[in-house]
């Protein structure tokens, strides 16, 4: 599934590019490749990515609203510590 471009502009991802995911070495290449995105959008699953969300769970506007977390603010948030390595892209459930 190729996520449109509104929702990579939304999430502030980029778009995949084969010659610098390479050079990057990123993880799950074919992925994101096929999602049309820098780096592979998967659910929290490396220790960095537990680490950063416990941050955020302290830190981030997003969960220090009243009511529910923005889910949104948050994935956009996360895009900023991504690497396609250790820390990949999330979208609101």
């Amino acid at each position: 599934m190729c996520f449109d471009p509104k929702v990579r502009e939304t999430y502030g991802w980029l778009p995949h590019n084969t010659k610098i995911a390479q050079e990057m070495k990123v993880r799950h290449s074919w992925l994101s490749e096929r999602q049309g995105t820098m780096f592979a959008v998967v659910p929290v699953h490396t220790r960095e990515e537990r680490d950063i969300f416990a941050l955020m769970m302290e830190t981030s506007k997003a969960f220090l609203s009243a009511g529910h977390p923005d889910w949104t603010r948050l994935a956009t948030e996360w895009s900023n510590h991504c690497n396609g390595t250790t820390v990949f892209y999330k979208v609101r459930g």
